[in-house]
């Protein structure tokens, strides 16, 4: 229907009602009797309702004629799987052509559920890319479902298909004589982008020349005519190209008066005569034969002081020899012991002593050594000290 006409004629029907309400008004007031009056309104009336109602069907059918924006909507229900697996829906409606969105009640299917992401911590997702990239991504976590599990994005590292340049191509190895004589080898390998070999450096750290460092203990003494040592490599090479010898042969030097020291003085004795004690700390025998004992050198006689010279004596290799002088001969205080060499001038060994007490004696320890700041009680007359 035109809706022109529409308008149109509810006008006309509006005027029509005015006009009739305006007719009944003065029906009413030109009566004057009010029996009249309410008969005519009675009569009225329905004619009143029934164009009122017609008023509202027409309004009512000009509704009913405009377009409804929900014509053929179908809302469908929302759905949603609770957490005891129970799916809950509601009904969405149709208003002014969008549907609703309502949510489903997981009130009553909802029991108590353990947060699976409690003290978890999700490790990032890491992916080798073909061109040797290495992606990642972020994984997170849900309370009812864990870690997820995220996939890295290699879109961007892709290897791009290029033309093998190495087809064919055979690369030698590198082989190298290291110091020590091995032959180190590596492999070289084809770069296929160029198709070009690599050259590799073999490795002969294992194989260089250990440089002896040989360290030797003093000789023996001369025994049977052969000395000998020991020696050792300190850098442990286990070579012995440069090791020394550790054997040697020797003669044995024959003694020499130079080599006999005194060792023991006994100057104020209990009784008997004075005495000294040489002692010889060489391997072989030593002969005496004219060598001097004197206090002072040189002195001289006088109260029976005079040197004293030894005759007819070889001491024995690390042996002794005791000389007993006449009383007096060495001073008790302040005197010197001198061992004297054949010519009676040339000094072999000398000991000086300030004072000593009666049977006490001064001392070499051990033998040939020191001598003791004090003297002994205990004297070893002709024995090791």
């Amino acid at each position: 229907m035109n809706k022109s006409l529409i308008i149109l004629g509810l006008v006309l029907i509006l005027i029509a009602l005015i006009s009739g309400c305006i007719q009944t008004g003065e029906i009413i007031r030109d009566s004057g009797e009010t029996n009249e009056t309410q008969t005519v309104l009675n009569e009225t009336q329905p004619a009143l309702n029934e164009t009122n109602e017609t008023q509202s069907q027409l309004i009512l059918n000009e509704s009913e004629a405009e377009e409804d924006p929900c014509e053929g909507i179908v809302c469908e229900d929302s759905v949603e799987t609770c957490r005891d697996g129970f799916n809950a829906t509601c009904s969405n409606t149709c208003a002014n052509g969008s549907c609703s969105s309502c949510t489903p009640d997981c009130s009553g299917h909802n029991p108590i559920h353990i947060d699976l992401c409690d003290g978890l911590d999700c490790p990032d997702s890491v992916t080798a890319c073909p061109d040797g990239f290495e992606a990642s991504c972020k994984n997170t976590c849900s309370y009812d479902t864990g870690c997820s599990s995220c996939t890295p994005d290699c879109s961007e590292h892709q290897i791009q298909e290029t033309q093998d340049l190495c087809e064919g191509v055979s690369c030698e190895s590198t082989v190298t004589a290291c110091p020590d004589g091995f032959n180190a080898t590596c492999p070289n390998t084809c770069n296929p982008e160029t198709g070009s070999c690599s050259t590799c450096t073999p490795d002969c750290s294992e194989h260089q020349l250990c440089e002896e460092d040989w360290t030797c203990t003093e000789w023996s003494e001369c025994t049977e005519e052969q000395q000998t040592r020991t020696c050792s490599d300190q850098n442990e090479c286990g070579t012995e190209e440069n090791m020394p010898e550790e054997t040697r042969t020797c003669e044995i030097p024959e003694g020499s008066v130079f080599d006999i020291v005194i060792n023991e003085v006994m100057p104020n004795p209990e009784e008997g005569p004075e005495w000294l004690e040489l002692y010889n700390p060489t391997p072989y025998d030593i002969d005496l034969n004219g060598a001097w004992i004197d206090d002072i050198l040189g002195g001289g006689k006088g109260k029976g002081k005079y040197p004293k010279q030894i005759e007819n004596i070889t001491i024995p290799s690390n042996g002794f020899f005791v000389l007993e002088i006449t009383s007096y001969y060495f001073n008790n205080d302040n005197d010197t012991v001198n061992f004297i060499d054949v010519d009676g001038i040339t000094i072999i060994d000398s000991y000086y002593y300030n004072s000593t007490e009666k049977g006490k004696s001064w001392y070499r320890l051990p033998n040939g050594e020191e001598w003791q700041s004090t003297p002994t009680e205990n004297p070893t007359k002709g024995e090791s000290n």
